[in-house]
């Protein structure tokens, strides 16, 4: 196994960072579920297994959903929700999708949302919004920083609601940029097709040419009409052209 903090460090694709946060929630489905809440995931509790499943560790701070309440701030300063700061609140998963936000972040923009000490860190959380600006030359999909959003969303209740709704936001986005890449190697594709046609007629009217001019070296031409020099160069033309398809047959 591996945690995820042995990840490439290097910013993730837009694919294989929705895929890794999409396994990620299916752990914590599992999880939420049964009614517990983990209250601390963060890279070194996600193991990474060959092939990229992931199954979540370390269920040491988990509590029940439907008994226990926030009695101090439980968990990792830069992995926790702003309402985990809120003594005598109820426990609830959504603080698990935040959390999955922060990583999310961490994978497009390799760095942390918020940096400082842990009091600034848990000051930021409550008040401060993360920068969104991408770096340069970046072209993560607009669709993925609006899931991104979303799971970050300060207030619980205008974020992600559940794993099960992140994992389907997730699937969403990834069959959208899978299309997008299936597109663009079409397109990629006709445009290369159009460009070797146009070498290829290059190539066969230069030949074409070529045997005109030595055929005019032993048999001259000037005095034969216009009209006839340009018709024999085409019908000239038309037989290269099919030989050289024939061959590239």
């Amino acid at each position: 196994h591996r945690d995820l903090h042995s990840f490439p460090t290097r910013r993730s694709s837009d694919l294989t960072s929705l895929k890794l946060a999409g396994h990620i929630c299916i752990g914590l489905a599992g999880l939420h579920h049964m009614g517990v809440v983990h209250r601390d995931i963060k890279p070194s509790n996600i193991l990474i297994e060959p092939g990229q499943s992931v199954k979540i560790s370390d269920l040491g701070l988990a509590r029940e959903t439907s008994s226990e309440i926030y009695a101090e701030p439980a968990g990792t300063p830069h992995f926790m929700a702003p309402e985990c700061m809120e003594v005598g609140r109820p426990f609830d998963v959504r603080s698990d999708i935040y959390a999955v936000g922060v990583i999310l972040y961490q994978l497009i923009y390799s760095r942390m949302p918020f940096r400082g000490t842990t009091r600034e860190v848990l000051h930021a959380q409550v008040h401060l919004h993360p920068d969104w600006d991408l770096p340069e030359g970046s072209n993560v999909d607009s669709g993925t920083l609006y899931i991104l959003r979303r799971l970050m969303e300060k207030d619980p209740d205008r974020r992600i609601q559940s794993a099960i709704e992140a994992i389907q936001a997730f699937r969403d986005q990834v069959h959208r940029l899978d299309r997008r890449e299936i597109l663009r190697a079409q397109t990629q594709a006709r445009q290369a097709a159009v460009e070797a046609d146009k070498a290829l007629e290059t190539g066969v009217t230069s030949l074409a040419h070529k045997t005109w001019t030595r055929i005019d070296k032993f048999l001259p031409l000037s005095s034969v009409p216009v009209w006839v020099r340009w018709t024999g160069l085409g019908i000239l033309v038309a037989a290269t052209v099919y030989i050289a398809s024939c061959t590239i047959r």
